[in-house]
């Protein structure tokens, strides 16, 4: 039927692909986070800061897939679009998880080593 989509190996693969991205935005923050000796003290505003100065690049990456994708979501068929919608949409949630979870687990890995 017209308009929906199902899972198909296209949308595997494309989710496997976002575990990708998933784990190099997971890297890029825990890196940034690891040099500044406040935040691994715990210190939350210096982890917002590292989250902060590491999340245009992040971002922009974020932009620049779900931007890429489009044309192949808009393009019809059954082979394309699911695919492109798994990458586009799980690459967001990804980017949203990824300044939310990583920063909350590091505060609370580095609370608890502080004590």
């Amino acid at each position: 039927s017209r308009g929906r989509m199902s899972i198909a190996f296209t949308v595997i693969i494309g989710l496997l692909g976002v575990v990708g991205l998933a784990v190099n935005a997971a890297i890029v923050i825990l890196a940034e986070l690891k040099q500044n000796q406040e935040a691994c003290e715990a210190d939350k505003p210096a982890i917002v800061r590292g989250v902060v100065s590491c999340g245009r690049h992040i971002s922009s990456t974020t932009i620049t897939t779900v931007g890429g994708f489009i044309p192949l979501i808009l393009v019809g068929g059954s082979f394309w679009p699911p695919f492109a919608v798994a990458i586009a949409g799980g690459t967001v949630l990804t980017t949203l998880l990824s300044f939310y979870l990583v920063p909350t687990l590091f505060y609370l890995a580095h609370r608890r080593s502080k004590k």
